[in-house]
């Protein structure tokens, strides 16, 4: 049984990563593409901003804060195709619906959203309702925008969730572990309508390198990318296996 097992066993591994690790064809240009990206005011959302417009995309910047999307746009004006920023508050349906209404009438229609937005807060801290408020922007809501924007792409895109690869707080986690899942059961119903799903799992020291990295991978047709160093990706995937 030995003798079976472990070649099986091994086989399976291999398979599994080559899955997960192995890029698909693809044909995205970025040039005058249009991309929603949430998150965009700071963080791994604006520096993604940043490097959609350095690629020739049409950036939609969403955020809540004013000041900070007025100085992304005049960061990554230059060099974008053009930038619309909205201000905007995902977990209200009536905004999520305008955020999609403003860039179809601005752009003609959306060919990528970029879920990076995310909240947290210690669990042993926070109050019952903090902790929904979590859950709702990490999750609730990033999903009925996603839902919105499919119905919205009429001619195929591309959806690209952004996770993390492990965090001390409980209830942060347990929304890009929802991420997590979500992603791959979209993916599965996404068959054979012409919009793909993509994860990804960034590290926390080097933001600006990584947003290269999830944009030359979505490029490349990958589904699923775990950046950062050799032991943040072995504690990934090691998640993974024993999820």
């Amino acid at each position: 049984m030995k003798r079976i097992f472990w070649p099986a066993f091994m086989g399976g591994v291999v398979y599994w990563f080559w899955r997960y690790l192995s890029p698909e064809h693809s044909t995205l240009v970025l040039q005058d593409k249009v991309v929603i990206v949430t998150g965009a005011s700071s963080g791994i959302g604006q520096a993604l901003a940043a490097a959609f417009a350095r690629r020739g995309a049409k950036v939609v910047l969403v955020a809540l804060r004013p000041e900070r999307l007025e100085a992304v746009q005049y960061e990554i004006q230059p060099y974008a195709s053009a930038v619309l920023p909205i201000c905007a508050d995902i977990t209200d349906s009536v905004q999520r619906a305008s955020i999609i209404e403003q860039t179809r009438a601005a752009f003609g229609g959306i060919d990528v959203l970029v879920n990076s937005i995310a909240t947290g807060g210690n669990v042993t801290q926070a109050t019952p309702e903090q902790i929904q408020a979590i859950i709702e922007v990490n999750l609730t809501a990033t999903m009925l925008l996603t839902h919105e924007v499919i119905g919205a792409m009429t001619q195929g895109g591309y959806i690209v969730n952004i996770t993390a690869e492990r965090s001390a707080n409980a209830v942060f986690s347990a929304s890009k572990y929802g991420l997590l899942g979500f992603s791959h059961g979209l993916r599965r119903e996404l068959v054979g309508t012409g919009i793909h799903v993509m994860l990804a799992v960034p590290s926390a020291q080097r933001i600006e390198m990584d947003a290269e990295a999830v944009v030359k991978g979505l490029v490349q047709g990958k589904q699923e990318l775990v950046l950062g160093n050799i032991p943040e990706q072995l504690h990934w995937w090691l998640e993974r296996l024993n999820a």
